[in-house]
């Protein structure tokens, strides 16, 4: 069987979202290697230890924890990441491919009929 070396657990600490969260780019600048070898020795990871991922960005992580802890709406991420709509839309379509968002993560609105009249304590 085999295990996450050294180097790769180094990386994986660096990249991760739930650690520093740095880019791909700027973790193999520092540990001295090239781009593509993270990339080679990131993939050769996710296949030892699959639990480890998905790695989200900085900003995906961000755009995630607000609609699905926070409930906020996309105009309203957009407003507070200072990104646009179209771009939070598309980081969403990412997440939702990657299988951190349900597909109905939404709850259903609740809804009225004349039958719950007899629950409703003050009328408008």
């Amino acid at each position: 069987m085999e295990k996450i070396t050294k180097n790769m657990g180094i990386l994986i600490g660096k990249v991760h979202h739930e650690h520093e969260g740095k880019s791909v780019e700027v973790a193999a600048r520092e540990m001295n290697i090239s781009t593509p070898t993270a990339y080679r020795m990131l993939e050769k990871a996710e296949k030892i230890a699959p639990y480890l991922f998905p790695i989200l960005s900085r900003k995906k992580a961000h755009i995630l924890q607000l609609y699905m802890m926070e409930n906020m709406r996309i105009y309203d991420i957009a407003e507070v990441t200072g990104v646009s709509c179209s771009t939070v839309k598309d980081h969403l379509r990412a997440l939702r491919k990657k299988g951190l968002i349900p597909k109905h993560d939404r709850k259903p609105m609740l809804s009225y009929d004349s039958t719950m009249d007899g629950e409703v304590t003050r009328k408008w």
